[in-house]
């Protein structure tokens, strides 16, 4: 594994420091910011854009209805005073925007459960593996094994965690747009791995549980070859944490993996276009001042996007 041989110790801190650096590295793909800093108008990772184009639109309807109106321009048959009662009967459009605000705000609270879920489950499978590799490495320390089965032992445990945590957050990733962001991220001298073993992982379509499963094994050699030396009940722990592990990997890969239902989805997105299509010809007709009308029908428009692009992320 290694030209020089150094101290097992010292090797497995710089493992450790490593695998802590590749935490960093993965933390560091989301958006930071300081909660107490004026983020306003930062537009990196905003969904205000998407949201106002949207909107302008139906400003812009607006302002032509409203001009339309005032200069006598709408027809008879859709004038205020003859036939669109909304104004002292607006049971109807209080009822659609009840449903639309209803439908977006349900489902961004869906998506806000989903999202904490599944960062809470990547970090205790973290966490889990982490404590699983830093206990098989300290029941190595009483052991009266040869020191060069120990720092084989050692050396093999801990690539294969850096390779299954890798795995498994290229497995929970959801990128649509083509080539995974997690086969970037750095491995722990992954070519010290017997060549057999990579090219086999690589033809499999069980990543994760193959790597698992090799763990696994590999603790239980070393156990028969007394490398690894402690109460069977502490080792037991161990493997109790790797398991653990693999449960909030596959919590992870359920959220990941199942979308929110389409028909919901599907049916949120209409009703928005069609309340952003009646905004307008209501405001126009509530509001006498275009300009002041143009900014109703905005604000309205505008949030209710912005929280659905907001589930939409």
């Amino acid at each position: 594994c290694a030209a020089k041989r150094r101290s097992p110790c010292s090797a497995v801190s710089r493992a450790l420091a490593r695998a802590r650096t590749r935490r960093r590295l993965h933390v560091a793909d989301m958006i930071r910011y300081k909660p107490k800093s004026f983020i306003s108008f930062q537009l990196e990772g905003s969904v205000f854009p998407k949201a106002s184009k949207i909107a302008l639109c139906s400003t812009v309807l607006t302002l032509v209805l409203s001009i339309a109106n005032s200069n006598g321009l709408v027809p008879d048959m859709l004038r205020w005073e003859e036939r669109i009662k909304i104004l002292d009967e607006n049971a109807a459009f209080t009822g659609l925007s009840g449903l639309v605000g209803f439908m977006v705000v349900f489902r961004t609270s869906q998506a806000y459960t989903r999202f904490w879920e599944g960062c809470t489950s990547t970090q205790r499978m973290r966490a889990n593996w982490f404590q699983a590799c830093s206990s098989l490495i300290s029941f190595c320390k009483s052991s009266k094994a040869r020191e060069e089965d120990k720092w084989e032992f050692q050396h093999c445990a801990i690539r294969l965690f850096s390779m299954l945590h890798a795995l498994a957050l290229m497995e929970i990733e959801d990128n649509q747009e083509g080539e995974q962001l997690a086969l970037d991220y750095p491995l722990i001298d992954v070519d010290s791995i017997d060549e057999v073993s990579l090219c086999t992982l690589k033809e499999t379509h069980c990543k994760v549980e193959l790597v698992f499963q090799w763990l696994q094994q590999l603790a239980m050699e070393n156990i028969e070859k007394q490398v690894i030396s402690a109460p069977p009940p502490i080792i037991s722990r161990a493997f109790q944490e790797l398991t653990n592990g693999m449960i909030q990997f596959h919590d992870a890969l359920r959220i990941s993996t199942t979308p929110f239902p389409f028909p919901y989805a599907q049916s949120c997105d209409w009703i928005l276009l069609l309340h952003a299509f009646v905004a307008p010809i209501v405001m126009c007709q509530w509001v006498s001042i275009p300009w002041l009308a143009c900014i109703f029908t905005f604000l309205q428009v505008f949030m209710l996007w912005c929280l659905n692009y907001i589930a939409v992320e």
